[in-house]
């Protein structure tokens, strides 16, 4: 990044996600709020009342997820 002149600093926290009260936003989304940090990394929603206050990124890596369960006994709803 020296070519950039552009450093940063990585900070792992131990917080939950946060959500939009009366008095402001609560948890990690406090921190970017507050401009306590310029951007949060990690696996969160676009959600309706995030986007009035925040941007979000194209994501950059995306998961699908699977759900695994018991496959029901046939012999049991048959009876």
């Amino acid at each position: 990044m020296k070519r950039l002149n552009l450093s940063y600093e990585i900070t792992i926290l131990d917080s939950p996600v946060g959500e939009k009260t009366d008095g402001g936003w609560t948890g990690l989304f406090r921190y970017i709020a507050e401009w306590e940090l310029d951007m949060l990394v990690g696996p969160f929603s676009v959600t309706p009342n995030r986007s009035t206050d925040f941007q979000a990124s194209t994501p950059v890596r995306s998961f699908s997820y699977t759900f695994i369960y018991r496959r029901p006994s046939l012999s049991k709803h048959n009876q």
